[in-house]
């Protein structure tokens, strides 16, 4: 899982999350609180999620992050 505080206004980016720290196994990425599909990829520095659409909540934005 992954919190991202507030209300994102640009695409995340989580670099503890990069091919560079061994993440490769990445499928799938949730976001609690919505059935919105997200777009992802991963690159060498971080895991980059493309900016929801809607966020369900204004506090925090919460990710669920499934391997392969």
């Amino acid at each position: 899982y992954a919190t991202v505080m507030g209300v994102p206004i640009e695409d995340i980016s989580l670099k503890s999350f990069g091919k560079n720290k061994g993440n490769t196994k990445i499928k799938k990425i949730e976001m609690l609180g919505s059935n919105e599909k997200l777009s992802w990829k991963l690159t060498p520095e971080s895991l980059v999620i493309t900016k929801p659409k809607s966020i369900p909540n204004n506090i925090a934005v919460v990710f669920k992050i499934k391997e392969k």
